[in-house]
């Protein structure tokens, strides 16, 4: 009876602490989660650009730092040309994404410094990357837009953990008054794009010029987009505030192409011409990277004042971004790359030694000459002292 209650007593104590075991450390492993994640339902008309934030609902077990995700849709209706950061991720890097991921987009949005505030906190709602889509199909068709591979990281444990996708259907609208150019509107809850001109976006400023609120404007082909931060003073030549925003893309070059460089088709005018801004905005050019010759690397210039002028240029993925403080054309040139010296080995002299003086050999002293009358007599005095003695003994 006794060793079964012992075998009860030490099986109960086991389990318990098993028990304690678990509710002390799975709090360490909790994985990076949110209630949701994903897009609103969207709409647009043909021909325009539609803006489709994805968002991100009640963040859990955080902070978070890095974003990764899959949206696919339908290529033959819309078509993502542009990312950029949401309101939760407005001071972390430019995303990069991807179009070769089969039937969507992935994703990637990174936060380097995971020290500061600016990482998004539990409980935290609101955007994470702004989607902008070209709307390419046929008025009344739709799209899927799916989210997949979700992943919600931080680097301190380097757990991924992940949430619910919020999927969304895109619906092209069809209207007897349906813009004829590609303006850019925002999606979600229907709402349509503006009816503007190809490349021509609207800009909201105050009377004294300062954007409301942030806005992308994008080139007629999507490949080119400048971004205009809210609270930036817009002016034109005149001083008064900016209302809209045109990028064309020109058939020549205003100049001659610089040297060290190569011209490889990638030009844009933003216009007004001369437009100012209280900040620098940023303009991005998508490229081929098969269009920049071997040994060179994509570079922007600005031409301004009869020259050319490189700008501080960033390459992520297959985008160059730029900042520029005013309008002007900008061109994005093949540069030569300059091969990075190679450091000569800086070569320290071997010290010399100090040369130990060797002493001289000693010479023998030399032998005295004693000439040979000195022994000659010596040799008869030592004679007649024998004699001498030799005769004294006798007696």
């Amino acid at each position: 009876m006794c060793k079964k209650q012992a075998g009860f007593t030490a099986g109960l104590t086991l389990e318990i602490s098993a028990a304690l075991v678990l509710v002390c450390v799975s709090p360490a492993f909790a994985l990076h989660t949110a209630d949701n994640f994903g897009v609103e339902d969207s709409s647009g008309y043909k021909d325009t650009y539609v803006v489709v934030p994805v968002n991100i609902t009640n963040v859990q077990n955080g902070p978070v730092i890095c974003i990764i995700f899959n949206i696919a849709y339908d290529k033959n209706v819309i078509n993502v040309v542009d990312v950029q950061q949401g309101d939760l991720t407005s001071t972390w890097d430019p995303p990069t994404f991807n179009n070769n991921f089969d039937g969507g987009t992935r994703v990637l949005i990174v936060y380097d410094d995971g020290q500061t505030p600016h990482v998004i906190q539990n409980g935290s709602t609101g955007s994470v990357a702004i989607l902008t889509f070209s709307v390419v199909g046929t008025p009344g068709s739709t799209s899927w837009m799916n989210l997949s591979d979700i992943q919600l990281a931080e680097n301190a444990t380097y757990n991924v953990g992940t949430a619910s996708a919020k999927n969304g259907t895109f619906f092209i609208l069809k209207t007897s008054n349906a813009p004829t150019g590609g303006g850019t509107g925002v999606g979600g809850g229907g709402t349509a794009a503006s009816a503007l001109p190809s490349g021509v976006t609207e800009v909201a400023t105050t009377p004294e010029g300062e954007v409301i609120s942030t806005v992308t404007a994008h080139s007629p082909d999507g490949k080119a987009s400048i971004t205009i931060p809210a609270g930036t003073i817009a002016k034109d030549t005149a001083g008064n505030p900016l209302t809209k925003v045109t990028i064309t893309l020109p058939s020549a070059l205003p100049a001659g192409v610089p040297s060290g460089v190569e011209y490889v088709g990638y030009v844009i005018q933003l216009e007004p011409g001369g437009a100012t801004f209280s900040q620098p905005v940023e303009i991005s050019i998508t490229f081929e990277p098969t269009d920049f010759p071997p040994g060179t690397t994509p570079v922007i210039y600005v031409y301004e004042a009869g020259e050319w002028k490189a700008l501080e240029t960033t390459i992520r993925g297959n985008k160059a971004t730029a900042k520029v403080d005013h309008f002007s054309v900008c061109v994005l040139f093949a540069k030569e790359a300059v091969p990075t010296p190679i450091p000569t080995p800086e070569v320290t002299p071997l010290a010399t030694p100090a040369l130990t003086p060797v002493p001289a050999p000693m010479s023998n002293p030399p032998f005295p000459v004693i000439r040979m009358n000195v022994v000659i007599a010596i040799f008869i005095a030592v004679v007649i002292v024998a004699v001498a003695y030799m005769v004294l003994r006798e007696r």
